[in-house]
């Protein structure tokens, strides 16, 4: 991630952007623009504009000199005027200390607030490699601490300059084009009329148009009352995403934005977890644009897990609704990164994961999750931290139907851990949970409940082959009692259905305790599917078969007998 900083960084410190800067060189020479100076000046062609200027009075050096003049800043001695910058440096250090940042402005500011700061100033560029870039990059040129003419003679600012930069020499347009390819870029503190970022964004959509492969682009934008949409179509035209912002005046609101991200990277661990404490408390917002979701999303993927040991612990209980933003696909291979976890990118592969259901940081493929809906012999994965602390938050609410309704959807077939966890709370002295939903999570917890839908006759047709080829034996025993288990198969209720005020309402007219019903829907089923019969005739078929029937019989009726149809419902289960 690099930002790319324009004017706007600096107007803190009391310097123009480019028409500010524009309108200052003709007042400071005493010039008038004439009749063409002024037509570009009022199309926001402001580095024709001066280009115009230079040719007509022929004194280039004078106009540079000015332009030194007009962006050195009279006074820094206040913290606000280089608050943004100091936000800009913390959010572009790396974990490595290395600091990646671009400016097209000419000032020295972030070299007042950071003098050991290394640098680059065009046309002397470094190559935008994440291994060979360490320092702030001055696309545009550097204003020399003296009258330096060579230096003032190489920024670029007028359209002469800009020719050469991007379309002649094209060692700006170079610059950027690999930054595209190699970063997610940011533009912060330009206009979209801005004429230098009209040219950064023509070199990346003639990438674009040649096949290069590019990441995502953003910018800040500000917008007025009523033309927000206007604003959000404008940017995406040119192929960026925009963070848009109301103009409250001096773009205060994108300022306060960058100092509020530096100070939550900065604090790394600390600023994610105060997210948590102030933000995690409350119901998931349905309101998509305050950003409450993905902030809270953003701390609880910290890998060492200590943000989500904080939401595990918060006192209350953060609410339980977080689980339908927690088991939603919403993530890609590129959010891998978030939780420490290198992205395997396919081309081919686009799936979308949640943060319950995804890869493991150990293991390459493997999927981690809280409830399966894989087969009962896939090897389940260790988890991180993360989903650690995530589960002991979701036990919490282990009396709450959302949870087992959930549950019930993904297969009913827990991770170890998750089960050892569910086991524990439910036979705590402590436990709270009404006795017939007790029973439901000790079913699910015994390996005896399903949602039957995800069964299917293959375990069946794998064994009768098994059976054909091998004969009869001890391990296909145990394997074909395995399969002929019955199993409790759980649908959504009735009550599951209705609202939360409508089920409190009914709970209350019926007078009694919940019972199972009262939580879900259930019937017997069994293992192998719903229509094993034309199989099992065939397998009866079989030469072996009447004596394996015989050894098996006792098996079979206790099988029966746990179906229930010898006595009632299982052990009372109703």
């Amino acid at each position: 991630m690099v930002f790319f900083c324009g004017a706007g960084v600096s107007y803190p410190a009391g310097l123009p952007g480019f028409d500010g800067l524009t309108s200052g060189i003709f007042e400071a020479l005493g010039e008038n623009p004439n009749p063409t100076e002024k037509e570009a000046i009022n199309e926001k062609r402001f580095d024709l504009a001066i280009s115009l200027l230079e040719g007509r009075i022929k004194k280039r050096p004078v106009v540079r000199e000015k332009i030194r003049e007009i962006l050195t800043p009279k006074n820094l001695d206040n913290p606000a005027s280089t608050a943004t910058h100091q936000a800009l440096l913390i959010l572009a250090k790396n974990q490595d200390d290395s600091v990646r940042l671009v400016t097209t402005n000419f000032d020295r500011i972030f070299l007042k607030v950071a003098p050991s700061l290394s640098f680059y100033a065009a046309p002397l560029l470094p190559l935008p490699k994440k291994s060979r870039w360490n320092g702030l990059v001055y696309l545009h040129g550097l204003l020399p601490e003296n009258n330096d003419a060579t230096a003032l003679n190489s920024l670029v600012v007028s359209s002469g300059d800009f020719g050469l930069a991007y379309l002649t020499e094209r060692w700006a347009s170079r610059f950027v084009s690999e930054l595209f390819r190699n970063y997610v870029v940011c533009f912060i503190g330009y206009s979209i009329g801005d004429p230098v970022l009209r040219y950064m964004l023509d070199a990346l959509a003639a990438d674009r148009i040649l096949g290069e492969e590019a990441g995502e682009v953003f910018a800040f934008g500000d917008f007025n009352d009523g033309d927000e949409d206007r604003a959000q179509r404008d940017w995406q035209s040119k192929g960026v995403v925009p963070i848009l912002y109301p103009n409250r005046g001096s773009h205060f609101l994108m300022h306060e934005t960058l100092k509020e991200w530096a100070g939550k990277y900065r604090d790394g661990i600390t600023g994610k977890r105060a997210i948590i404490v102030h933000e995690a408390s409350s119901p998931p917002s349905p309101i998509k644009s305050d950003g409450q979701i993905e902030r809270v999303l953003w701390a609880l993927m910290e890998p060492t897990g200590q943000s989500a040991k904080s939401f595990a612990e918060l006192d209350p209980v953060p609410p339980v609704e977080w689980l339908n933003v927690f088991a939603e696909p919403r993530f890609t291979q590129s959010d891998l990164r978030k939780l420490g976890i290198p992205p395997s990118f396919s081309n081919d592969n686009p799936t979308l994961f949640s943060l319950l259901d995804r890869l493991a940081p150990h293991g390459y493929g493997v999927h981690m999750s809280l409830v399966s809906i894989g087969g009962p012999n896939v090897i389940a994965p260790r988890w991180d931290a993360v989903m650690w602390h995530i589960a002991r938050w979701l036990i919490c609410h282990l009396d709450k139907q959302e949870v087992l309704v959930w549950t019930v959807k993904q297969g009913c077939l827990l991770h170890p851990q998750f089960k050892n966890l569910i086991i524990k709370e439910i036979n705590s002295d402590t436990c709270r949970i009404p006795h017939s939903l007790i029973k439901i999570w000790r079913l699910i917890c015994a390996g005896l409940a399903t949602n039957s839908r995800h069964w299917s006759l293959m375990p069946l047709y794998d064994w009768a082959d098994q059976f054909k080829r091998v004969g009869w034996n001890i391990t296909l025993k145990h394997e074909l009692i395995y399969l002929l288990q019955p199993l409790v198969s759980f649908g959504e209720s009735l009550q599951g259905r209705l609202s939360k005020q409508e089920a409190e309402m009914s709970q209350q007219a019926a007078n009694h305790d919940p019972h199972v019903r009262d939580y879900v829907d259930w019937e017997i089923c069994l293992r192998i599917g719903e229509h094993p019969w034309e199989k099992i005739r065939e397998i009866k078929t079989h030469i072996d078969w009447p004596r394996v029937a015989v050894e098996c019989l006792p098996d079979f009726t206790s099988l029966l007998r746990d179906t229930g149809v010898n006595g009632g419902t299982r052990g009372g289960f109703r």
